[in-house]
């Protein structure tokens, strides 16, 4: 029987634990963690399809997104995103999914062990062979890493792996959230739903204060690459005095965490080992959001493993090709995006956003990875208007460029575990990826 050890209960190793629990192999979660501590302490937003096709029930309290709406630095005038309710995201509760996937995992007969960290994994000359709990070696036919984004069980694999150790300092969200209630006496505005802020105070920072329950409030803020006290302060000074009514009264959340805001591993398995989730950098470039990547993540990796019936290093190859081929390499697309933009002027992206050059529903499209294309005669009437702005234009329009190639070097990942293949592919990537 397969022994499978998974490190951390993220949701998208839970959701791989369950699905090999109930295959019959022999599955143990280590977290460090209680379990009433699993996870963030925080709302996020997640596609109704992934509940449905993995057939997860919604946890408690699960209720649909608002309509979400973006401003450029110091802009008032938003570009709304108002998809009909049927086709809003839910707006689901972190902790409790978690914790659900935890019981469903255990129910299928996953070992779960709770404040229970592990400290090292051990390697021999094929590759990763077990992990160090408690000062006692236990050793596995595969590790599965959902430890998160600074994982130090990744930054430990041998260079020979090809695995990336660390991401850049902008491709880490430093964030805080926290729910509060709202302030006597002021009211917020009946038409009042999700603004999201790019570039909030002009800084590599997004955040909003969006409703979640009858007068209370879910507050956000991350910057790229770090949030000092100093930040902190700062940008939630300027977040109160732009929604005076966010209360002091703290309901829950309150804490910092750090998320990934980067394109997946472009090697995410070896020998013995496959990263998920956060390890591996499932997030969404642009906005950090995660969950649903993750949980699709866990599944394909399970499935992989229970349609062979194996764990060796072309299976899980075949479990990252999935991924690619169905969510990974949109992901290359945004982040040229991202890079772009936070490293725009603001006055020009300003201009940019407040000129009518980009539509709401292109913004959407290109906030999930998709191309919308556009007619000759229309791209040369947005140039017209882009004049003042043609350098921002110039940019963006490079960016958008350099990203659907990297899309489609994505996409012609090796089908099958060939070193020599992938070698050629990572360098074709990284070297479009390494162009300003």
């Amino acid at each position: 029987m397969l022994k499978i050890v998974v490190i951390g209960a993220g949701h998208g190793g839970l959701q791989a634990a369950k699905v090999l629990a109930d295959r019959g192999y022999d599955v143990t979660v280590f977290e460090r963690e209680r379990k009433d501590k699993l996870s963030r302490d925080r709302w996020d937003t997640i596609e109704p399809a992934v509940f449905e096709d993995l057939n997860i029930p919604l946890p408690e309290g699960t209720f649909k997104d608002a309509a979400c709406a973006f401003t450029a630095p110091f802009s008032n005038k938003p570009l709304i995103i108002d998809l009909p309710e049927e086709k809003r995201d839910w707006t689901v509760d972190r902790r409790l999914l978690a914790i659900q996937l935890a019981d469903s995992a255990e129910k299928e007969g996953a070992k779960i062990y709770y404040e229970t960290p592990v400290e090292k994994l051990i390697f021999d000359n094929t590759g990763v062979i077990g992990v160090i709990v408690a000062g006692e070696k236990i050793y596995t036919d595969l590790v599965i890493d959902a430890s998160g984004v600074f994982s130090p069980f990744r930054r430990s694999l041998p260079k020979r792996f090809g695995i990336t150790s660390d991401p850049e300092p902008d491709d880490v969200f430093y964030t805080w959230d926290a729910m509060f209630t709202e302030t006597d006496g002021i009211d917020a505005p009946k038409d009042y739903n999700f603004l999201m802020h790019l570039k909030y105070n002009g800084e590599k920072c997004i955040a909003w204060c969006v409703p979640e329950f009858e007068d209370k409030y879910a507050a956000f803020i991350g910057k790229a690459g770090g949030l000092s006290d100093e930040d902190f302060d700062r940008l939630n000074g300027k977040l109160r005095n732009d929604y005076p009514w966010l209360g002091t009264k703290l309901i829950r959340g309150g804490d910092r965490a750090e998320i990934p805001i980067r394109y997946p591993l472009t090697k995410m398995v070896a020998q013995g080992y496959a990263a998920v989730g956060d390890s591996a950098f499932m997030t969404v470039p642009l906005l950090g959001v995660g969950v649903a990547n993750s949980l699709r993540a866990g599944q394909m990796l399970a499935d992989a493993i229970k349609d062979a019936d194996s764990v060796s290093i072309n299976t899980l190859w075949d479990y990252q090709v999935r991924y690619y081929n169905e969510i990974g390499s949109g992901s290359f697309f945004i982040e040229k995006l991202k890079r772009a933009l936070l490293n725009s002027d603001n006055d020009l992206l300003l201009s940019f956003f407040e000129g009518g050059i980009i539509s709401n529903e292109e913004l959407k499209s290109l906030i999930n990875g998709k191309i919308t294309l556009i007619s000759v005669r229309d791209l040369i009437s947005r140039i017209k208007k882009a004049y003042e702005v043609k350098h921002l234009f110039g940019n963006l329009m490079r960016a958008a460029l350099s990203g659907y190639s990297a899309m489609k070097a994505a996409s012609s990942i090796p089908k099958k575990y060939d070193p020599l293949k992938i070698a050629g592919w990572k360098q074709k990537i990284d070297k479009i990826m390494e162009q300003k």
